[in-house]
């Protein structure tokens, strides 16, 4: 398994929706809190990590890539590479 963390906006591009739209999804599974920060559950299970991005003062979470696509797989969810791969 990789350990390769993104931003929930990268998230979005892999499933062609935004990264607001991951993090609604993300909060109803209980992975973010109303606040928008990263659940316990999250932090405890390792699918975030706190980086330092653009504007330090503004904390940045990653996404581990491959555990929390395969949450949102589970959650009935298909990454737009996987559509791809299907049609050709």
């Amino acid at each position: 398994m990789s350990d390769t963390f993104c931003t929930m906006r990268q998230l979005g591009a892999d499933f062609g929706v935004s990264s607001h739209f991951i993090g609604r999804v993300l909060k109803e599974m209980g992975l973010r809190t109303t606040d928008g920060q990263p659940s316990c559950r999250a932090q405890e299970n390792g699918l975030v990590k706190l980086a330092v991005g653009p504007q330090p003062w503004i904390p940045l979470w990653l996404w581990h890539k491959e555990r929390t696509t395969a949450l949102l797989e589970e959650a009935g969810f298909e990454a737009v590479s996987s559509v791809a791969e299907d049609d050709s």
